[in-house]
């Protein structure tokens, strides 16, 4: 059973790696308090019109489904944010190779923030550690190795075997704490 839970992981970090998104989300206000409340908190998107992956997200971690058309096709996405995306992110991150780098500074976030609804008040000093995890995943989200892999059709001086093998033996990212 263990083993075949291992297997559904490692399928569920193939399709947010494909077809996902990590992200931190910074909200500067409700509706319902008239000052800034500046709540941060992660969130885990994986979009697709094929919906049996998705069902697969969601029977191993829960979360929302909602569906949207993309052209004349149906299609589905998977949603899980704060604190409930923090047990899917540690669960899928040993299986990730894209996403990797977001979804440990979305763990380091999410595990920082016991509940981003909390009335509590932040200080400064907690605010630019929030601010660092928000700017850090935005440089992350624009960076994507996939561009390391891709090579012009009559460059064949690096083969894309070992373009891959090149990207994935630097090392993901520096420890996000120790910048902090």
């Amino acid at each position: 059973m263990k083993q075949q839970k291992c297997f559904l992981y490692a399928y569920a970090a193939g399709l947010v790696d494909g077809e996902g998104c990590i992200m931190i989300v910074k909200c500067k206000s409700c509706l319902s308090r008239p000052k800034p409340c500046n709540y941060f908190y992660s969130k885990l998107v994986v979009g697709m019109l094929d919906r049996e992956g998705i069902d697969v997200l969601q029977g191993l971690f829960g979360g929302r489904i909602n569906s949207y058309m993309w052209g004349e096709k149906m299609g589905y996405y998977w949603v899980i944010q704060a604190n409930k995306a923090l047990e899917p992110l540690k669960k899928l991150y040993p299986f990730l190779r894209v996403k990797k780098a977001q979804a440990e500074v979305a763990i380091a976030l999410q595990t920082r923030v016991s509940n981003h609804f909390s009335r509590r008040t932040i200080t400064p000093e907690e605010l630019k550690v929030r601010e660092h995890y928000f700017n850090k995943i935005k440089e992350l989200r624009k960076s994507t190795p996939r561009a390391a892999v891709e090579t012009k059709r009559d460059d064949f001086s690096l083969r894309r075997e070992e373009a891959i093998v090149q990207l994935y033996e630097k090392p993901i990212i520096e420890r996000v704490n120790e910048q902090v």
